[in-house]
């Protein structure tokens, strides 16, 4: 939608900049400027539908070239404009003319009606842009090819929205249908871990030794935290959705870190690690009878840190340090998760996606995917900065209400 309004934009200003300058050489660059932009944003949509690279340093160098060759037949012929205006109507619209012929003519079974109707009137546009100065030896002409650029024009937005709309209407049925197949996946998954559950507490029955209790009681504790998980996903994915919503209470933000901080006492000290929470802007550590109170769900919130703040736990190397820096900016709660450790380049560009992992033996690659679910769905954002000489930072910014 934003090359569409930056394509008629071009256009109006082209056609309103015809009125109030003379015809100099100035006034042709300003022209093939502005057509280059129609032709860029026109290009652009093509390329976007049929999601294809398109070789832009090439197109502009033939661009320049007819814009240089424009100016030089204006010096030797300044009468014809006609003549003047066919390099740059012709080093403009011939590329991506060429370029949809072949998805056209390769890809004609594949595209649907509505990606046939943009191609067609790509095509139908560059043959009119090249016949478009032949058109000016006649000033009636001239303004009939002008009404036809411009409904071309008009038919391209109105076929990319209904592009828009149909890819909109599909993505839509993906994932509803990758929700009933992730849904069924976790029933079934938690089913045999029920009967597991349940033929331990048969074997209980027994007269077992201290050592058999020990063993089923571990049993039974690994059951209860693998259906717990399974529950958890299966709440995200309604949180996704919209099928289930936030409870939101008062709550001290400051006191829900510093419970998730003790739940890891164990692993920080098996790491030696130092745990610290600062206020940033009044310079202060935060300790457990300070208030930091904000309108959020408290299950949720601290499901998020716990996420984070394990996963930045593993992520730091021994005797390093986990700095969590909570500030308020505006009507928002800022807090950053600083640690030592790198994330790897590979995983970057993805790092908030369902099942991405690294380094990790037994990750499962939900803990960041479901802090960015939980961020989002608190209207809040979530971001990272990375390097190998200042580790990673992880900003959470929520709003207070």
């Amino acid at each position: 939608s934003r090359l569409i309004t930056y394509m008629w934009g071009a256009a109006l200003i082209v056609f309103f900049s015809s009125f109030v300058m003379n015809f100099t050489p100035f006034l042709i660059m300003l022209s093939c400027g502005f057509v280059f932009l129609m032709g860029l944003a026109f290009s652009s949509i093509l390329f976007f539908v049929s999601k294809k690279k398109f070789n832009w340093k090439t197109y502009l160098i033939i661009h320049f070239c007819g814009i240089g060759f424009s100016i030089l037949l204006y010096d030797l012929y300044p009468s014809k404009f006609w003549l003047y205006s066919l390099p740059i109507s012709t080093t403009t619209a011939t590329p991506i003319m060429i370029y949809v012929l072949n998805i056209l003519i390769k890809n004609w079974e594949k595209l649907s009606i509505i990606e046939r109707g943009i191609f067609i009137i790509a095509v139908l546009a560059g043959i009119h842009q090249l016949d478009y100065p032949f058109m000016r030896l006649n000033p009636q002409l001239a303004q009939i090819g002008f009404s036809i650029a411009l409904l071309f024009y008009f038919l391209l937005s109105i076929f990319s929205f209904a592009w828009i709309i149909e890819k909109q209407a599909e993505k839509n049925q993906f994932k509803e249908l990758q929700f009933n197949v992730e849904s069924m996946y976790h029933h079934d998954v938690k089913n045999p871990i029920i009967g597991i559950f349940s033929a331990v507490n048969l074997i209980e029955e027994e007269n077992l030794s201290i050592k058999q209790k020990e063993l089923t009681n571990y049993i039974k504790n690994n059951c209860r935290k693998a259906i717990q998980m399974i529950d958890n996903s299966i709440d995200l994915i309604k949180l996704q959705s919209g099928e289930i919503k936030l409870e939101y209470n008062y709550v001290n933000i400051a006191d829900i870190i510093h419970d998730v901080m003790d739940t890891f006492n164990s692993l920080l000290k098996e790491k030696k690690l130092k745990f610290e929470l600062f206020d940033e802007a009044k310079k202060e550590n935060i300790t457990k009878d300070k208030i930091y109170l904000m309108n959020a769900d408290p299950f949720y919130l601290k499901i998020l840190f716990n996420n984070l703040i394990k996963n930045a736990i593993e992520a730091s190397p021994e005797k390093g340090k986990i700095n969590v820096n909570l500030n308020r900016e505006n009507q928002y709660y800022v807090v950053k998760i600083k640690n030592s450790g790198f994330i790897p380049e590979s995983i970057q560009h993805q790092f908030f996606d369902k099942y991405i992992t690294y380094g990790k033996d037994y990750g499962k690659g939900i803990g960041t995917y479901s802090a960015y679910i939980i961020t989002k769905a608190h209207k809040g954002e979530i971001s990272f900065t990375t390097c190998k000489e200042d580790g990673t930072c992880l900003e959470i910014k929520i709003p207070m209400n």
